[in-house]
């Protein structure tokens, strides 16, 4: 296998609205924007944070957007890696169809660019309500059987050390690399998605995977109920993770409030977040540029990847407490240098608190 980082997942054209007023109702969204209106038809729950497939995004309303740019899980995470590591190779295979003007995006000479031809680039609606982004996706094509050219492709991508899945929208695809025998596949690191059946990313993915990355949105779609975050229901999701992925690292990330990690076969978890100095700069930073969190989990993803992968990492001494540990503040200090902070972070402008997992204590009361 070759030394370098791959990325896979299925890109999107982002439409932000930082102006725009929204009316919620019983069955469909309400959108004032430039004095005109416009209804959307969710087909799950409405709130602030959450990312919503709608039945259509109007016309109208896409062709009023202010500023569009290229997102999606796997492009954000390869963006916040050629940060940390310009001169590393890596390559990266979208699933959706080629295009030239998203190659041209990708910057770094390093990396190798690639299309599966699935569908259409999708495109999402960004606006910002109640002090958090909402997310409104158009519905997505169905894809057909792979064929033998883009499974050549995908062949090529299991060269890579390791794969960051992040948005993949096809269980055909992740299918094809769970498959691949001992030696040919590589580590695959997988941040959930909701766009996969619960089911299949339960019994197929979850076991194969070397790392699981996943926001509280994410899980508990895998987990099958909803839940209310707190750090103590996070300790019960990252309980069930272990559960079903005994061989991962895992990262459940929760804003904010940071992230809980736990190595494989540790029966501990750590509870890191940013210290309170540097999430109050960060936060006044942030003020008149909400856009800025679109992607963070992305730059999580791939800081703690990156780390795991290759050592780099943008936090200066953090390596004492274990691989997984250093990923997790890897993966915050990526997310933190995403959203526009320039200081070098320190092991120490994190704040960590770790403590034992009791499936006991904590599963039985948050869930059962």
């Amino acid at each position: 296998m070759e030394d370098q980082l791959g990325f896979l997942g299925n890109a999107a054209r982002d439409l932000y609205f930082a102006d725009a007023l929204i009316s919620h109702g019983t069955g469909h969204v309400g959108i004032e924007y430039d004095g005109s209106s416009y209804v959307l038809r969710p087909r799950g729950r409405v709130a602030p944070g959450l990312k919503v497939t709608v039945d259509d995004l109007p016309a109208g309303l896409v062709a009023a957007a202010p500023r569009a740019d290229y997102g999606g899980g796997a492009l954000n995470s390869l963006r916040a890696f050629t940060l940390l590591a310009p001169a590393q190779r890596a390559q990266y295979l979208d699933t959706a169809a080629e295009d030239p003007h998203l190659k041209r995006t990708i910057r770094s000479e390093a990396v190798q660019v690639d299309f599966l031809g699935l569908r259409q680039m999708p495109v999402n609606a960004v606006l910002w309500w109640e002090g958090d982004r909402v997310i409104f996706k158009s519905p997505l094509e169905a894809a057909g059987e792979l064929d033998d050219h883009q499974k050549s492709r995908l062949a090529r991508l299991a060269s890579c050390q390791a794969v960051l899945v992040n948005s993949v929208k096809d269980a055909a695809v992740l299918e094809f690399l769970i498959r691949l025998g001992a030696g040919q596949r590589p580590r695959l690191h997988v941040v959930a998605t909701e766009s996969l059946p619960a089911v299949f990313v339960r019994e197929r993915v979850l076991p194969a995977a070397s790392a699981v990355i996943c926001n509280w949105q994410e899980v508990h779609h895998l987990i099958g109920r909803p839940g209310v975050q707190t750090v103590s229901a996070a300790q019960g999701a990252l309980i069930w993770l272990r559960e079903h992925a005994p061989q991962a690292s895992l990262f459940l990330t929760m804003g904010k409030e940071g992230v809980l990690v736990a190595a494989p076969g540790d029966n501990a978890v750590a509870h890191v977040r940013l210290g309170p100095t540097q999430t109050e700069q960060l936060q006044r930073q942030l003020r008149g540029y909400p856009w800025r969190v679109c992607g963070c989990g992305d730059a999580f993803a791939s800081g703690a990847v990156t780390q795991l992968e290759t050592g780099r990492t943008a936090v200066l001494g953090g390596d004492s407490g274990g691989v997984v540990y250093s990923a997790a503040l890897a993966g915050c200090a990526a997310a933190v240098q995403w959203l526009g902070w320039e200081p070098r972070l320190r092991e120490q402008d994190f704040h960590v608190e770790r403590f034992p997992l009791s499936r006991e204590s904590v599963f039985r009361a948050v869930y059962q």
